[in-house]
């Protein structure tokens, strides 16, 4: 379904939204408009709750984003880890077993493509792959991201003491077969969740983990009913938010399976799709 324009059109009750980053807050630029941060705080002085649910560690998180008013919470490394951003404290936290963490980083020797390791709300990458990604000549996104905000590590593989503390490891440009590989092992050592939020990308989370699973420990936590909540994305690791929400609503930019399970379909990021859907939000 279309959410068409239609001054009739609400979304009511709502208590609680979950949205999450990239590809559907940010545009392709990874730019927040202006106009949706002024919707998301007038949301908030009604005393409704706005979460961001990404895939990204907490540091990664825009500033002007947990600025704009009621931002009290964060669901971050797709769904491993709940934050309370007032006082910062960690409210749950799902890390991998240390077992995962070596297999992965063991098989990325020698290969093509680029991991860093969520742990606590910082970002942990090897130092030689920095200085890699910042004499890239493309994907300039990826190298903004990449070489800022990151601890910096002489080996990941070296570092076990980080093994048994992370929350999710996120690859990026593995060659296509390297990533079946990997992923065929993977799912045969078990107890992980493989999803994706980008082309050639792959997301490893503890099986537990997942941004459904997320929202539902924090509306439990917050005493807020799932039928009151509302959750927008875009990608495959947001197809448990779009189910468990009492409004999952899928981006324009969203794949077909996520846009079949969801209530709504949207514009795209590119196109205001998130403050399309917000001007119908009443609490």
């Amino acid at each position: 379904m279309t959410l068409y324009k239609k001054t009739d059109t609400v979304i009511p009750n709502i208590k609680l939204m979950a949205i999450n980053m990239d590809g559907t807050l940010m545009d392709s630029s990874d730019h927040i408009p202006e106009t949706t941060i002024k919707r998301i705080r007038k949301l908030s002085e009604q005393g409704i709750l706005m979460v961001p649910c990404s895939g990204r560690y907490l540091k990664s998180i825009p500033q002007n984003l947990l600025m704009a008013g009621n931002v009290r919470y964060a669901i971050t490394a797709n769904g491993a880890q709940i934050w309370r951003l007032h006082p910062l404290s960690s409210l749950y936290r799902a890390k991998l077993p240390d077992r995962t963490v070596k297999t992965v980083l063991e098989f990325l020797k020698g290969r093509e493509g680029y991991g860093e390791l969520f742990s606590q709300g910082k970002s942990y990458i090897n130092e030689g792959d920095c200085i890699r990604a910042s004499r890239m000549k493309q994907d300039y996104n990826f190298v903004q991201y990449f070489t800022r905000n990151h601890t910096l590590v002489p080996d990941l593989s070296k570092a076990a003491d980080l093994w048994n503390e992370t929350e999710k490891i996120n690859l990026f440009f593995l060659e296509a077969g390297d990533r079946k590989e990997l992923e065929g092992i993977l799912r045969k050592q078990g107890g992980v969740r493989l999803t994706s939020s980008m082309a050639g990308n792959m997301e490893i989370n503890d099986g537990s983990a997942h941004k459904g699973a997320a929202l539902k420990w924090l509306c439990r936590y917050l005493d807020i009913p799932m039928e009151q909540t509302l959750a927008i994305g875009d990608g495959d690791n947001d197809v448990e938010m779009i189910r468990s929400a009492g409004w999952g609503i899928a981006m324009g930019n969203s794949g077909d399976e996520l846009k079949r399970l969801a209530r709504f379909v949207t514009k795209d990021n590119d196109h205001g799709g998130v403050e399309e859907v917000l001007k119908w939000v009443e609490g």
